[in-house]
């Protein structure tokens, strides 16, 4: 990505030269997207899911992973979305964005009985802007399936119900 532009101009006046150098850089914004449990979730069963962040400008960037001591690079091409694994309470932002870049982050269908809730707060244009520090929040909540189990025992043969019979269910782990 090219972040800066340099226009050099010469001036010989007298013999004596002077070089004029304009520099300019591309202003920058970050965008970090963070995952979290809605607070009315059952216990969320999976340890990680995958979102997509899809840029409109190709480049590589660091990247700041909450969980991690240190930063990393990832490429980006236009239009094409990078997969990131992330975690409930964990956080990624892809710093140093030129300005302009429009995104999407997405989170990849996380299974049965979750509900997804993506809010972009910052900045409802997807847009980075410079010095934007722009945040995506995804949220899920999870519901698990409910089931009724009906339990008897049957004598062999007739199949009928044994009256007053008493069961002891255990866990695999013998609880």
């Amino acid at each position: 990505t090219e972040s800066k532009t340099e226009d050099t101009k010469t001036l010989t006046t007298n013999g004596a030269t002077l070089e004029l150098k304009d520099v300019y850089e591309t202003p920058k914004g970050n965008l970090k997207f963070s995952k979290e449990k809605a607070a009315d979730s059952e216990d969320i069963p999976e340890a990680s899911f995958t979102v997509k962040v899809t840029l409109s400008t190709s480049g590589d960037f660091e990247v700041v992973d909450s969980n991690a001591t240190a930063t990393t690079t990832k490429s980006f091409t236009a239009g094409t979305p990078v997969e990131f694994t992330i975690a409930i309470g964990q956080s990624f932002e892809i710093r140093d964005i030129p300005e302009g870049t429009t995104y999407t982050v997405e989170e990849v269908d996380p299974g049965e009985n979750y509900t997804v809730k993506t809010v972009y707060s910052d900045d409802t244009d997807k847009k980075i802007m410079d010095g934007d520090n722009d945040t995506v929040t995804i949220t899920n909540s999870y519901t698990s399936i409910k089931t009724d189990v009906t339990i008897s025992k049957k004598e062999t043969g007739s199949g009928d119900e044994i009256a007053g019979a008493t069961l002891t269910l255990t866990s695999e782990d013998g609880n």
